[in-house]
């Protein structure tokens, strides 16, 4: 999970090697179909050696899968990216995980206990910080910030699906079959948005292109959903408050932006939200050990 977050948190510096030589709906989708058709092919072997057939129902759940995560999620997330900054859009898609910690007891058989809601509030306010360290948010992005805000639903809403599905079709196949047909339907966006202009890409554009689908988008995805697999939704979503200080260490060590004081506040509040996360993950699992010991 936080390989995962890690890679997720290096797309902005990333895209930066582009230079907007690809537009970022084409973007995403090269970063998704490239992934889904790496992905797909294993995901039909690997259904094939567990015995599995997938029927009609299971093409719509992973359809749907591919919607609401890639086409919905990754194309309102690029179209909010117009409006903002890039960190102040990075910063409000990192607060996924208190819209996931508020649907997943409501769509899971999961509890909201009182620690995870404190490690999501304190996450909320370290995000806070970067909000303020970015000069907050114009009134004129507020377009931007209902656009992500969107995203940001829909993401929550794709993490807490695959952590339902992720047990009966994996986590691999999902990533692959979710990828592919996502990304087709990125394509129709891609030109109503964007046209079929393309510029040739220079050696490190290409190799920028070959990182954000192989690296943050096709592995990163497939460690994310294993992670899910071994956690609480509510409690795996708390990794994503730690991207935006991932994305600042890496801004400021690779492309020489400045670290303040807002950041290493937002980044301490960060931290005690993962520690507070982490320790109920801990608690609980020692509970379920005590259990299985006694039965």
């Amino acid at each position: 999970m936080a390989v995962a977050v890690a890679l997720f948190s290096s797309v902005e510096v990333a895209a930066k090697g582009l230079g907007g030589a690809v537009p970022p709906l084409r973007l995403a989708f090269i970063r998704f179909f490239s992934t889904g058709l790496v992905l797909t092919p294993v995901a039909f072997i690997l259904w094939r050696r567990a015995g599995r057939r997938i029927t009609l129902r299971d093409g719509v759940i992973l359809g749907g899968l591919g919607l609401i995560g890639v086409t919905i999620t990754i194309g309102l997330f690029h179209l909010a990216i117009l409006y903002l900054q890039a960190n102040v859009a990075a910063i409000v898609f990192s607060v996924h995980p208190v819209f996931v910690a508020l649907l997943a007891p409501t769509l899971l058989p999961e509890s909201l206990s009182r620690r995870t809601l404190v490690a999501a509030m304190v996450g909320a306010l370290g995000v806070a910080a970067f909000v303020a360290d970015a000069g907050g948010v114009s009134v004129h992005a507020t377009t931007g910030v209902l656009l992500m805000l969107g995203s940001v639903l829909g993401f929550a809403l794709y993490t807490i699906m695959v952590k339902r599905c992720a047990p009966v079709y994996g986590a691999i196949e999902i990533t692959g079959v979710a990828s592919l047909l996502g990304g087709v339907l990125l394509w129709p966006l891609s030109v109503w948005r964007e046209g079929l202009r393309w510029a040739p890409l220079t050696l490190p554009q290409v190799a920028a292109t070959v990182y954000l689908s192989s690296m943050t988008t096709a592995l990163a995805y497939v460690l994310y959903f294993l992670g899910l697999r071994r956690v609480d939704a509510s409690q795996g979503a708390i990794f994503f408050f730690v991207k935006p200080v991932l994305a600042s260490l890496l801004a400021w060590g690779i492309l020489g932006e400045r670290l303040t004081m807002w950041m290493f506040v937002g980044a301490a509040l960060i931290l005690l939200s993962m520690v507070l996360s982490l320790a109920q993950g801990a608690g609980a699992s020692d509970r379920s050990k005590k259990e299985t010991t006694r039965v």
